[in-house]
């Protein structure tokens, strides 16, 4: 198969620890199971699938407002450097 490739992918990222923080804050999964060597493991895989495919790595360990900006700064980049290639 062949897939288009993206101009630009983004990986949401948080460490481990604050996601669990995250998930026992809900009162319905406070205290479901969570493997947290998987957890890990999950986690290295992901960022080395980031890094393979060239990925923009977000942290969400912040505000929505502040990945939110992130995204849109890297958008822009990539709209300006493609205006540029184009010699718009």
């Amino acid at each position: 198969r062949t897939f288009i490739k993206p101009d630009i992918a983004f990986f949401c990222d948080l460490p481990v620890d604050v996601a669990i923080e995250r998930v026992r804050a809900r009162s319905e999964e406070c205290y479901k199971y969570i493997d947290i060597l998987l957890q890990y493991r999950l986690r290295d895989e992901y960022l080395n699938m980031c890094k393979k495919n060239h990925g923009i790595l977000i942290s969400t360990d912040c505000s929505f407002e502040e990945s939110y900006q992130m995204v849109k700064k890297n958008v822009e980049r990539v709209l300006k450097n493609e205006y540029k290639r184009k010699g718009v």
